[in-house]
């Protein structure tokens, strides 16, 4: 009887854990819920590559790690524009300097056919400081 409580419990937890999505690893753009772009939830990821068009190729990191998220597959990865930010020449190199090989944290703030738009810092507390900093170093160079 303990035994089948217990059992009870723990997939409670484990179907509460999956539906709050803390173990959930995103590999797709359309995979990342609606409520998460409508309530600014903050995703934090690895910053593998930067597009030429200034593009970040993210592997998220889901809060609570699963083992068989370790494996990385360069052809499930994030790919994320960000907001209002249309990076130069010079601000691709800068994003290339920067973020990439780094954890950032990134806010969906918009998604259209596919695309997700996003605000991104090296820090959870300050949203603008990437952004502001590309879009310096793009304008004055």
């Amino acid at each position: 009887m303990r035994l089948s409580i217990g059992a009870l419990g723990l997939i409670g937890a484990g179907i509460a854990l999956r539906s709050i999505r803390f173990a959930t690893k995103f590999f797709d753009n359309n995979r990342i819920p609606n409520s998460f772009i409508k309530k600014s939830i903050a995703l934090r990821g690895v910053v593998k590559s930067v597009s030429t068009d200034g593009s970040l190729n993210i592997d998220h990191l889901p809060i609570i790690p699963m083992p068989w998220h370790r494996r990385v597959n360069n052809d499930r990865l994030l790919n994320i524009s960000l907001a209002a930010i249309k990076p130069s020449i010079s601000g691709t190199f800068w994003l290339k300097l920067n973020v990439e090989n780094k954890i950032v944290w990134f806010k969906a703030i918009n998604r259209l056919d596919g695309d997700i738009k996003c605000l991104v810092s090296n820090e959870k507390k300050n949203w603008w400081r990437e952004d502001s900093q590309l879009l310096d170093h793009s304008i004055n160079h």
